[in-house]
């Protein structure tokens, strides 16, 4: 309540006072002023707009009286001042909308417009009064915030695009490596199957954890959106977690730690993706050697509680700040708060935990008494009903029985991949020629005289898809089976190849399983 309230002042005082203010019409005139807005109304019959003195000082005009054709609007927006004009005597619809009108000299401003339908005493439509208020400066500021955010978006697009271009580039160099190893690997198993089988059953698995990091490599998202198909079967916990020590062991070692593990080798089965879910405790076993001082001890432990088993992976290392606790699984955290970002990394190492963990129909729970008391990190699996037969591993597969030798062209400016893919093709039965880019395989095909070629794409001067089009315009589809060997594995890539004429899109390395029966021409 205000302090000296003021007596109540009696009506005619009152009266007196309005008397002394200016006229009612002219009161208005200034309150439409100050808020940049004027009044007017159309004549439905004559279709005369009378435009009052406020409008026409809104805008800048002279004469109060046009033709109500909305030849003052913008044209662009002409169509939705009809519209609206057809609703309100229609429909009885509210007649507001925003649009472009002339001002006298000639530009164009935005405003916003409020009518309603006025009636004579028949009921029928008489008039539309209305006012309108110029909305120009915060509509142009609306449109460059608008702009900004197209932009923005843009920008943000275009980067996307940059950084999955990289990615895959990126893919594609890792993938390349990786194809003669795995190449070679095979013509060891065929060559020599007895020979150093421990060694190559090391190698194997770990270049296929490697491919495997690359495809998650290329799409990042689908790791942490959980979008990751698994390849399931009923496995030991032990099994799973013995590939994640040998993986984790060099580390372990280089840092001196010492590693006590406590599960059984039998009764703990799990119904698991075995790489994805040995990926979960390399991740786990790795921050645990990173953030724990030289000569520390890690415990790896498994047990049955309940319907689960739990696995726990505990540290006496740099442990974690309360703070940080709640948010450690989140996807993208960034800066100091992400322990997986300390020692390098992409990152995103606690995050793909999560998200396996999910996949899997388990969770995970960490807990650290803070900074310099260890960590333990708790995940939990459900139980499987019981564990599958121990799986055979499977030698490499041996050329069928009465095939027909095939004349392979082999190109690809890698020479290594070239070469360890032209031994394993003759080891196959088959008659191989390799080529080191287009130009040369365009140069041997008339005398060599191919059935099948494997074409890299990423080839100097004319790359896989112009040599592919050239070989199926000069040889048709029938006569030679093209078939794709590359790093890049995208859906947009393999589009491409099949535009190209390709028959088949392999991603390297080369499954050798799936290569055998390509290299058949009954299957072509």
């Amino acid at each position: 309540m205000l302090e000296n309230r003021r007596q109540a002042r009696a009506p005619d005082e009152t009266a007196h006072i309005y008397a002394k203010l200016p006229e009612r019409e002219e009161r208005l005139r200034a309150a439409l002023g100050a808020a940049h807005a004027g009044t007017w109304t159309i004549d439905l019959g004559a279709m005369k707009v009378l435009r009052d003195p406020s409008y026409c000082a809104l805008l800048g005009l002279e004469s109060p009286v046009a033709e109500a054709d909305f030849s003052d609007v913008h044209p662009d927006d002409r169509s939705v001042a009809w519209a609206a004009l057809r609703g309100a005597l229609n429909e009885g619809a509210p007649y507001e909308l925003e649009l472009r009108v002339r001002r006298g000299d000639g530009s164009f401003t935005w405003v916003r417009t409020h009518g309603r339908i006025l009636r004579d005493s028949d009921g029928k439509p008489a008039a539309l009064a209305g006012i309108s208020i110029d909305v120009g400066e915060a509509k142009a500021a609306s449109l460059r915030v608008e702009a900004e955010a197209r932009a923005a978006i843009e920008r943000a697009r275009a980067a996307d695009h940059r950084n999955e271009e990289f990615v895959a580039m990126l893919g594609h160099e890792l993938r390349n490596p990786l194809a003669p190893i795995v190449t070679a690997l095979a013509l060891m198993e065929r060559k020599s199957p007895d020979l150093h089988q421990h060694e190559r059953a090391v190698m194997r698995r770990q270049v296929e954890h490697l491919t495997r990091l690359v495809d998650d490599l290329l799409d990042v998202s689908r790791i942490t959106r959980g979008k990751i198909q698994l390849a399931r079967q009923v496995v030991e916990i032990s099994s799973v977690l013995a590939k994640a020590i040998e993986t984790v062991s060099p580390l372990l070692e280089k840092r001196q730690h010492r590693l006590l593990v406590d599960f059984a080798q039998e009764g703990l089965p799990v119904d698991a993706d075995a790489v994805r879910l040995s990926q979960v405790f390399q991740n786990l076993l790795t921050n645990a050697a990173k953030y724990s001082d030289s000569g520390s001890e890690i415990r790896l432990s498994a047990s049955i509680v309940d319907d689960d088993i739990v696995v726990e992976v505990r540290d006496h290392g740099i442990g974690i700040a309360p703070e940080l606790l709640p948010h450690l699984f989140q996807r993208f955290v960034q800066g100091e708060r992400a322990i997986d970002r300390a020692e390098g990394g992409l990152g995103l190492g606690l995050t793909i935990v999560d998200s396996l963990l999910e996949l899997h129909g388990g969770r995970i729970a960490v807990y650290s008494d803070g900074i310099g008391k260890g960590s333990s990190f708790v995940v939990c699996l459900p139980r499987a009903p019981e564990a599958s037969p121990p799986t055979l591993v499977r030698s490499a597969p041996a050329c069928r029985a009465g095939l027909t030798p095939q004349r392979v062209l082999v190109v690809d400016d890698n020479v290594d991949a070239a070469q360890m893919l032209e031994a394993l093709v003759r080891d196959l039965g088959h008659e191989p020629k390799v080529a080191y880019d287009a130009l040369s395989a365009l140069d041997v095909m008339g005398s060599f005289n191919p059935s099948i070629a494997l074409l890299d794409l990423g080839l100097p001067v004319m790359d896989g898809f112009e040599l592919a089009r050239k070989l199926r315009a000069d040889y048709g589809p029938q006569a030679l089976r093209l078939i794709a060997v590359t790093g890049y594995g995208r859906d947009s890539d393999r589009l491409r190849t099949k535009e190209a004429g390709f028959d088949h899109h392999l991603v390297k390395p080369i499954d050798l399983n799936v290569l055998l029966p390509l290299l058949d021409r009954d299957n072509h």
